[in-house]
């Protein structure tokens, strides 16, 4: 029905403008099953043959052939029947690869500018390694188009919360080997190295060896397993004896690679998990503003990602105007956890892991010790008496004097002086 509206379209528009020439452009001709393709050359060739109006077909033409033969008599060719529709047949050259790379680095670069994600030289590197691995997938415009389209979603709403090469090499995977995809997503804990919450799975596996036998089971080529190498130091490590020492490096890039990143490649943010990189920023620019701050860190961190939440603000705490009034928020917000003293597992518990990441904090305070005593006031002041001795002895109080650093400790008896002090 669509192809017989659009001849009756032209024949009434060649009526109207019988005095000109007219050229119909007929595109994704070889996205059709043979039987519609048959009929809309057939109608050409008969219905709409018109003086003056010619018929631009941009086809495959070994697939449009295969098609139309597929729904001719036995023995008919369904090249033989192209033929004799189209008068001039016009072979374009194929385009290379090294162009097709081409066209579609300068469309991610627009997508890039466009959001304002600039990349640094190392993971320009990175992708550029990654994506040859990967190019073979890639072999016409229609493959580009269906990249560019997927990301130009996928962008604004993925940057500043996960690593955008990743990203991009993630979705040419989904895109065009969807086996290869859910290898990926259903491998979590073989492919990334957890050190906040241990996989169960792996947990007693010191030396890597049931690691290394699964991993040796999957149904992967070499080029698959070089990606996975690339993507996934952890997995990397199985093989080349190497270690990717620096995990927070991980984490600060937002990589796939890091556990409290891999999920959200292939999932919407689920806040009561995970919390996003555009709500830390938005806290840790709220820290001269005590009544909001409170508020913002209240509605968005709970128990359940505390820990995530506590890593991204450190990792931001350069923006962070007032580090004393945060530190005194959290203590706050933790003290509202039901199980702020519980040691899960092999965990710590939220506020001996806040505790020991005030230091952290405050590590460019010029007043740090100070600032020690006025966390100790306020939760004295708060009647949190049993949180007094965990803020003393767990956080290393520094006093600096030239260019070493003591460390203090007080002892009970001095302890007991703090607390006699202000009962006075």
């Amino acid at each position: 029905m669509i192809a017989l509206g659009f001849l009756i379209s032209v024949r009434i528009n060649y009526r109207i403008c019988q005095n000109k020439k007219i050229i119909v452009f007929i595109d994704d001709l070889d996205r059709l099953p043979g039987k519609q393709i048959i009929n809309i050359l057939r109608s050409i060739n008969t219905i709409a043959d018109y003086g003056g109006i010619s018929y631009v077909l941009p086809i495959d033409i070994q697939y449009v052939s295969s098609a139309v033969e597929e729904q001719l008599p036995f023995g008919q060719s369904g090249s033989e029947f192209i033929e004799k529709v189209i008068q001039l047949p016009i072979d374009l050259p194929t385009l290379t690869q090294e162009k097709i790379d081409h066209v579609l680095f300068d469309k991610i670069n627009i997508l890039l500018i466009e959001h304002k994600i600039t990349l640094s030289e190392d993971e320009i590197q990175r992708f550029q390694r990654l994506y040859f691995e990967l190019n073979k997938y890639i072999k016409s415009p229609r493959d580009i188009n269906k990249i560019i389209n997927v990301l130009r979603f996928r962008m604004p709403i993925s940057n500043t919360e996960i690593n955008i090469v990743d990203l991009i090499i993630l979705e040419i995977i989904r895109l065009f080997d969807k086996r290869f995809y859910e290898i990926i997503k259903t491998h979590r804990d073989l492919l990334i190295n957890h050190i906040h919450i241990p996989s169960v799975k792996y947990r007693l596996d010191s030396h890597n060896k049931k690691r290394t036998i699964d991993a040796d089971k999957l149904d992967i080529n070499s080029d698959q397993k070089e990606i996975l190498q690339q993507l996934f130091p952890a997995f990397d490590a199985l093989y080349t004896n190497t270690n990717f020492s620096n995990k927070d490096t991980l984490r600060k890039l937002k990589r796939i690679a890091d556990e409290n990143y891999f999920d959200l490649f292939f999932a919407s943010l689920d806040s009561e998990i995970n919390v996003s990189n555009k709500q830390i920023l938005e806290i840790v620019q709220l820290s001269d503003t005590p009544d909001k701050l409170n508020k913002a860190l209240f509605s968005t961190i709970n128990t359940n990602n505390f820990d995530f939440a506590l890593r991204l603000i450190i990792d931001n705490i350069s923006l962070v105007k007032d580090t004393l009034t945060l530190s005194t928020n959290l203590l706050d917000l933790v003290d509202t956890f039901q199980t702020k003293y519980d040691s899960p597992g092999l965990q710590l518990s939220p506020f001996s892991t806040l505790l020991l990441r005030i230091n952290d904090i405050l590590r460019g305070s010029n007043t740090k010790l100070a600032d020690y005593i006025t966390l100790l006031d306020h939760n004295y002041h708060k009647k949190r008496i049993e949180t007094l001795p965990l803020l003393i002895r767990e956080v290393d109080v520094y006093s600096e004097k030239k260019d070493s650093k003591y460390h203090i400790n007080l002892t009970e008896d001095e302890l007991a002086e703090y607390k006699n002090m202000h009962s006075k």
